[in-house]
């Protein structure tokens, strides 16, 4: 089964990043294709042949998982029953894959997971809520602007905190996202858009099925969760992203399924399974 390791991202080449962006662009202009069910069980199916032979990698695009099965991908998940988190960049060898980016995969994945909650953001967080929204007295404020001070200012939710008040613009987001998931709960990305509320880019929070269907957060939707988690909710709207191809390939077998009625049973023993938990 492959052996993975986490790649940090200043060791990534331009080339690294140059493909992904062109991947991510031809999946996005053909993911209208991969609507109809017959054409992505045949790319389900090849994406399993291959995942079979090499015994490692990932395959087809996510964006067009998406695009086939809709909110049928949906669950509503305790955020407790998903402690751990998958790093982004993974690689085998010289082999580069993003996990937000395929549908299918193989191999070892808990190597790759990390405790939410010990996360910079699970952290801050954390001190948030036990200092009642005082940020600036919190240890994670005054390692932000540290890091200002050495020239090497962090960047959160895309942007950069280079400034005092970036940082504070920051918390304030933060705190504002934690007064509206105490009152409302983690509101799935169609209802916010609905509202007219939804930030431009962003989903549900994603997450992977582990060979033995276990739920490993996705990259991203690390303030949603750590929140959720904090306030001990008792479930928030996730989106199955990533289908380990073995967790697949046994509920198909199960009845003779296609994959994607496999998935669409498989997703619905997992909801039971963690309404029941």
């Amino acid at each position: 089964m492959g052996n993975y390791r986490h790649i940090p991202l200043d060791e990534l080449a331009p080339a690294d990043l140059r493909r992904r962006r062109w991947r991510l662009g031809l999946a996005r202009r053909s993911r209208w294709l991969f609507r109809h069910e017959t054409i992505f069980n045949w790319r389900l199916r090849q994406g399993l042949a291959m995942l079979s032979s090499r015994r490692h990698g990932f395959a087809v695009p996510s964006s067009w998982g998406v695009a086939a099965c809709g909110l049928e991908l949906q669950l509503l998940c305790p955020p407790r029953q998903i402690p751990l988190q998958l790093v982004d960049w993974v690689g085998r060898g010289e082999e580069r894959w993003h996990l937000n980016d395929y549908f299918l995969g193989t191999g070892d994945w808990l190597p790759l997971a990390r405790p939410s909650d010990d996360t910079s953001v699970g952290r801050e967080a954390a001190e948030l809520h036990a200092c009642s929204f005082d940020y600036r007295s919190t240890t994670s404020y005054a390692a932000l602007l540290e890091a200002i001070g050495a020239g090497r200012p962090v960047r959160r939710q895309q942007i950069l905190l280079d400034t005092p008040r970036q940082i504070d613009l920051y918390f304030e987001r933060f705190i504002a996202l934690f007064h509206a998931i105490a009152s409302q709960g983690v509101l799935p990305q169609r209802r916010l858009r609905e509202l007219g509320a939804a930030a431009p880019g962003e989903g549900d929070v994603g997450v992977a099925v582990t060979a033995d269907g276990g739920l490993l957060r996705l990259p991203g939707g690390q303030h949603r969760t750590a929140i959720a988690r904090l306030l001990d909710l008792p479930a928030m709207p996730v989106e199955v992203r990533l289908f380990h191809a073995e967790w697949l390939r046994g509920v198909m077998a199960q009845g003779n399924r296609s994959p994607i009625e496999a998935i669409r049973i498989g997703i619905s023993g997992l909801q039971q399974a963690t309404a029941g938990r």
